[in-house]
This record gives C-alpha cells, sequence and structure tokens, in this order.
C-alpha cells in the first residue's frame, strides 16, 4: 500500500461526484464536509472504504434522506464518518458486522445484492494502513 498524503477534501469530493448519479436515483442527498483534511494513507484503498461504506448507506437510507460524510481532526488522527438515516440495527449485531459473509437479515441481504463481504474488506484495508473502522448505532 502507498503511503502518502491524502488531501480529504479532493478525495471526498470525487467520491462524491462518482456516486451523485446513484444517490439522485435513489433520491438520497450525499451531504460531504471535509475540511482541510489530510490523512496519511493509500488513496485508492480508502476511496475503495468510502465506496464500500457509501453503498450500504444508500442500500439503507430510505427514499429523501442524506447521507453525511464529515472529516474532523481527533488528536494526531482524523475521523472520517458516515452518517445515514436508515433502519439501523440491533446492538447484537454491531461485534460482527466486520466478520466475512455475515449478514444481519440474510432475506434482506438477498433481495438488496449483498453477500457480507463489504464490511469486511473495509475493515481490513483500514487496518492495514494504521486506521480503525467502528460502527456505531444512534438511535434519534
Amino acid at each position: 500500500m502507498a503511503h502518502e498524503p491524502i488531501p480529504l477534501a479532493d478525495l471526498l469530493d470525487d467520491v462524491q461526484r462518482q456516486v451523485k448519479r446513484i444517490s439522485a436515483g435513489h433520491n438520497v442527498t450525499l451531504i460531504v464536509n471535509s475540511g482541510n483534511a489530510v490523512v496519511w494513507g493509500d488513496e485508492l484503498r480508502l476511496r475503495q472504504v468510502l465506496l464500500i461504506l457509501l453503498d450500504n448507506a444508500l442500500r439503507h437510507t430510505p427514499a429523501g434522506g442524506e447521507i453525511c460524510i464529515t472529516a474532523q481532526p481527533r488528536d494526531s488522527r482524523v475521523q472520517i464518518q458516515v452518517t445515514d438515516p436508515g433502519s439501523g440495527i440491533a446492538p447484537v449485531h454491531l461485534p460482527h458486522l466486520c466478520e466475512r459473509f455475515y449478514r444481519v437479515d440474510d432475506a434482506r441481504s438477498k433481495d438488496s445484492g449483498g453477500v457480507g463481504l463489504g464490511l469486511a474488506i473495509a475493515h481490513a484495508l483500514v487496518e492495514a494502513q494504521q486506521g480503525r473502522l467502528a460502527i456505531d448505532i444512534i438511535w434519534a
């Protein structure tokens, strides 16, 4: 993997353009707030992680919803957060979401085309770059 500075504003704007047509087709708005943060890592792999997270968010966001991507400095690191207004996941599933082939609802996943690999791949790519992938459920 490459280890180079990645200006997140450029990367997130590019990812937003890449996903814009798909999100518009789902009647979902994608909002990006990247500030001036810069991270060190592999730009291609970070893009892959973001696309996996956005794919998941798009599949679980109702029409008319908003998906937000924010990047904020946290001590010596940068936190990139993807939030969506989806129906949520029961807390019992959280420890298993990044396991290969794990699906919360087999019937729903088959309908939406998921096989349970996306988050496992994203998790491995983030950890390979000395990062951490965390999935939290916030009930409104």
